[in-house]
């Protein structure tokens, strides 16, 4: 199920950062500030999807206005 879900946040982040590669680096490396400092990666491998989902809502909001 991780496998999938990583997937699925990493589709959203490309949209985001433009491309596949600034995705990776933004999922393996940038700590969500509302996570304690977790990775996106680390947060889906913890199940915290949700927690993900809530930051980057936003982030996509900005992004389509």
């Amino acid at each position: 199920m991780h496998s999938h879900n990583h997937h699925l946040i990493l589709t959203a982040a490309e949209q985001l950062c433009g491309s596949r590669q600034q995705a990776c680096v933004w999922y393996h490396h940038e700590k969500i500030p509302t996570s304690g400092g977790a990775t996106p990666h680390q947060l889906v491998d913890n199940g915290r999807e949700a927690d993900l989902v809530r930051h980057l809502q936003p982030i996509q909001g900005g992004a389509a206005g």
